[in-house]
């Protein structure tokens, strides 16, 4: 990764990546290991992101992909809000905006 993170800066690149978060990642869900698992993958992405020089993260970060085809309940986007906002706050220490 070294490697490429250099050859990003040689060539005057941006680093922006976008993801979306797998069921077993869902931080909007009610199964507290589930909610872990998502928050590793997330912080897992913002250090991919500031290894490479970059500094946005993006795509479906509140909710497992494709979970959004109805609005999430209040109890599970108050659990996302939660989980997110610890994500976030690492993310900025790095220098990575979600």
């Amino acid at each position: 990764m070294k490697w490429l993170a250099e050859r990003i800066k040689e060539l005057n690149l941006d680093v922006a990546i976008s993801m979306g978060l797998p069921p077993e990642g869902d931080i909007s869900s009610a199964d507290a290991p589930i909610i872990a698992n998502g928050q590793d993958i997330l912080d897992r992405a913002v250090a991919l992101v500031r290894d490479l020089g970059g500094t946005k993260l993006a795509g479906i970060l509140s909710s497992a992909h494709g979970k959004q085809e109805q609005a999430l309940t209040r109890q599970a986007w108050d659990i996302s809000v939660s989980a997110l906002s610890k994500v976030a706050d690492r993310a900025r220490a790095s220098g990575v905006t979600l």
